[in-house]
């Protein structure tokens, strides 16, 4: 069990990596996205949860990058994305990995302004649900508004700005599937354990992406999830070498003259005479 100096020391050890790497972060991200902000990003990412204190810390910066670039927030309380720690047990570390939240997952698929409504509910056992195929294809959602009972699964509806719609729907059966099969979805601080129902909708959203027409941030936020923001993002890995360079050693004096003497326009070899006072 971490202790509290122990953790206080991590906490100490993360703010300081924030600040020797921001600035040479700065220099890939996009225009838009400040700096600072994203130094706090990272250091609310790690208060919220402490696990994120022991990923390695490439992960870490990849997953807010990812986000960044994006235009989502990975920390807020909208559920527009999550940082979510998992252990590597291949590698026996912890990693992090950007999750996109199903509002963010809602925004990214309006971006292609081919959209023009997108929605996701959970069915409840109390709810009337009906879903009709045929001559007249046709859903029909009204929730309860009293006791709804368990959830039984989940849809998403979306509207076309060319007219036409898709609907996707999904038994909890089908989304549980997804989450044994998600990299930390059975883990405490995943956010199937503290937000099942969002998760469930953003899993029924992402598989009703697959008929929209897609933004390319969209395109990107898949790949994100499906191979890690290493495969979108690509830095230089020396960043986040713990190896520090060797100091340059101080010139000699003889190298001390020869450069002031350069700056004079003076060669070496051709020192000026004195006047041959004594």
């Amino acid at each position: 069990m971490t202790t509290d100096l122990e953790l206080q020391k991590k906490k100490g050890d993360f703010a300081a990596m924030v600040k020797r790497f921001t600035p040479q972060i700065a220099e890939v991200m996009p225009a838009h996205v400040d700096p600072a902000r994203f130094a706090r990003l990272l250091m609310s990412a790690a208060s919220r949860n402490p696990v994120l204190l022991d990923c390695d810390q490439k992960t870490v910066f990849l997953a807010v990058l990812a986000a960044a670039q994006l235009g989502l927030d990975p920390v807020g309380s909208l559920g527009s994305a999550y940082i979510l720690p998992y252990k590597n047990r291949k590698a026996g570390r912890y990693e992090a990995q950007l999750i996109i939240g199903y509002r963010g997952l809602i925004d990214l698929a309006r971006r292609s302004g081919q959209v023009q409504t997108i929605e996701a509910h959970c069915i409840h056992e109390g709810d009337t649900f009906e879903e009709i195929y045929g001559t007249e294809r046709r859903l029909r959602f009204v929730p309860n508004r009293n006791d709804r009972g368990p959830i039984l699964g989940a849809f998403a509806f979306a509207t076309l700005t060319g007219g036409g719609s898709q609907w996707e729907v999904m038994s909890r059966d089908e989304i549980e599937a997804i989450r044994r099969g998600s990299k930390g979805g059975s883990t405490s601080f995943s956010p199937w354990s503290t937000h099942w129902s969002e998760m469930a909708r953003k899993t029924v959203v992402r598989r009703l992406c697959k008929y929209l027409p897609l933004s390319p941030e969209l395109v990107k936020a898949v790949d994100v999830e499906d191979n890690g923001a290493e495969a979108v993002i690509d830095l230089d890995p020396s960043m986040f070498s713990t190896e520090q360079a060797p100091p340059t050693p101080a010139p000699t004096a003889s190298e001390a003259l020869e450069e002031r003497l350069s700056k004079a326009g003076v060669k070496a070899g051709e020192l000026p005479l004195g006047d041959g006072g004594a």
